[in-house]
């Protein structure tokens, strides 16, 4: 079953705010038939319809006011000029019962049919106000003449077979993307110290510069294509990019776009931000494949200076181990898109992962426990916080003196004094909810708790007994979660005697 064919128009009852648009702008049709005269520079094409259409205008608008030659010259002729007759009949009225729309990519174009005019024709000059949409009343003849054709502030302007714009048609697209001529030819933003898209017109001979700032989020060939119509435009212009020198120690490194980049950007599939960001990603790659030891983050070169990188990226003195470490073995460039301690560690650790936790640890048993083959920024920057964290929780409890059968309360309070000093505050008040759920040692529990700030909703698991245990207890409770290893012997005992215990232990003797 064949398809059927999309309408490319659609009727809808004209609204008074758009009724009176389309009659003021008819109205000025009638008024000035230059508005709707193209304007010829350029050879013209055998047959010229842009030359019929200058040659008969005119003598419709002398026939404004006789509505029978206005249906006449609305139903046969040039097709500019078929639109206009039909046109300046919509201005003679007082009213438009039905107003067409002409689809176009941008959105749609309204219009009035009158006579026997064709829609781009129409479309074309009663929106003769926009600069984009006024380019339909001659797009037919561009696709089936190869005309070029140029929107600017005085009118449609028809260069013929030729592809060159006119130069004020060029000074006014400039100006409106605020770029400012800064030699023959050369047009910029003037932000020459941030990265710049570099766009080549060829036709035009015109290579304009533009600021990432100032492009937003469009694309600065998209502003230019809207206003010009013809054959392969594509085809005269070229793109790249114009990235600010690295700061700090000096090095060359290519930064040319992608291929596939630029014909995308050519092709209206990526905008200038887009664009620059995959030149700043080729030179990031070209900077990685140096042969040597080189240091980047961000706009900054450090050249070989792995102290100075170290000090731009502030890390923590567990991450200073770690990059350090890394830093020491790797052989090559370093290169980060961001200054960000994440990001240093996340490009280093697929090959010194293991050396990093090592050294963010000082244990090797911690690094092989954490270690994972691979890691992203986040996951490989909380991996070394925790070795630093594991590590210097079991380097403080391999400091702390060990029992063998310590009676029950003071067994408790070591087991939950460990379990802060080691995994921190989290562990240790879910250690003392699971000891007090179990009903072993309530009240040294309870005593923990108070001190952690973890017994909000659980205050109705203790009896009134326990809560006097706990305020027994409390004294000792601080010396055992953060006093000095020296003194830990002393605070055990003195919550196990504050808990009523009268069993007297001492440390274990360690191994020589």
């Amino acid at each position: 079953m064949a398809r059927k064919a999309r309408r490319k128009a659609a009727l809808r009852s004209a609204g008074k705010v758009r009724e009176g648009d389309l009659l003021e702008r008819a109205r000025a049709l009638a008024e000035d038939p230059s508005l709707a005269t193209p304007i010829c520079e350029g050879p013209c094409v055998l047959f010229s319809p842009v030359k019929a259409a200058q040659r008969a205008i005119p003598r419709i608008h002398a026939a404004r006011d006789d509505e029978a030659k206005l249906l006449a010259f609305a139903k046969r002729g040039n097709d500019l000029a078929r639109a206009y007759a039909a046109t300046l009949l919509v201005a003679k009225g007082e009213k438009i019962p039905y107003v067409a729309e002409l689809r176009v990519p941008t959105g749609s174009a309204p219009y009035v049919v009158r006579g026997k005019a064709k829609p781009f024709f129409l479309a074309g000059l009663q929106n003769h106000h926009d600069r984009a949409l006024r380019l339909l009343a001659l797009m037919p003849w561009v696709k089936k003449r190869g005309l070029h054709v140029f929107s600017a502030d005085r009118g449609l302007v028809c260069t013929g077979r030729r592809a060159a714009p006119p130069q004020d048609f060029v000074e006014e697209e400039m100006d409106e993307l605020g770029l400012a001529e800064r030699g023959q030819g050369a047009w910029s933003c003037g932000h020459d110290e941030a990265d710049a898209l570099v766009l080549r017109w060829r036709d035009a001979g015109v290579e304009a510069a533009r600021c990432e700032a100032c492009a937003g989020d469009e694309s600065t060939l998209e502003r230019l294509l809207r206003h010009m119509a013809g054959p392969k435009l594509l085809a005269g212009f070229e793109v790249s990019a114009r990235l600010r020198p690295l700061e700090g120690a000096p090095v060359e490194a290519a930064a040319d776009v992608p291929e596939e980049s630029s014909k995308a950007y050519l092709t209206g599939a990526m905008h200038d931000a887009a664009l620059l960001e995959a030149a700043r990603a080729a030179r990031v790659a070209a900077l990685k494949a140096l042969p040597r030891r080189l240091y980047v983050a961000g706009p900054r070169s450090f050249g070989e200076d792995a102290d100075a990188l170290l000090a731009a990226l502030s890390p923590t003195p567990a991450e200073a181990r770690a990059l350090r470490a890394a830093l020491a073995a790797h052989e090559g460039p370093v290169v980060l898109d961001k200054p960000t301690v994440a990001r240093a560690l996340a490009e280093l650790w697929p090959q010194h992962g293991l050396a990093m936790l090592e050294a963010a640890a000082q244990s090797a048993e911690v690094a092989r426990d954490l270690h994972k083959a691979n890691a992203g920024p986040d996951e490989a920057a909380e991996l070394v916080r925790r070795a630093g964290r594991e590590g210097a929780s079991r380097a403080g409890l391999a400091s702390l003196p060990s029992y063998q059968n310590l009676p029950p309360a003071a067994a408790a309070a070591d087991a939950l004094a460990r379990a802060f000093r080691a995994e921190g505050h989290e562990a240790a008040v879910r250690a003392a909810l699971e000891r007090a759920s179990a009903g072993r040692q309530k009240g040294v529990c309870l005593a923990f708790l108070q001190a952690l700030g973890g017994l909000k909703g659980h205050e109705w698991r203790f009896s009134q007994t326990e809560r006097d245990v706990a305020a027994s207890v409390a004294p000792a409770v601080e010396g055992l979660l953060r006093g000095e290893p020296g003194s830990y012997h002393d605070a055990l005992r003195e919550a196990s005697l504050r808990a009523g215990e009268t069993a007297e232990f001492q440390p274990a003797e360690r191994s020589p």
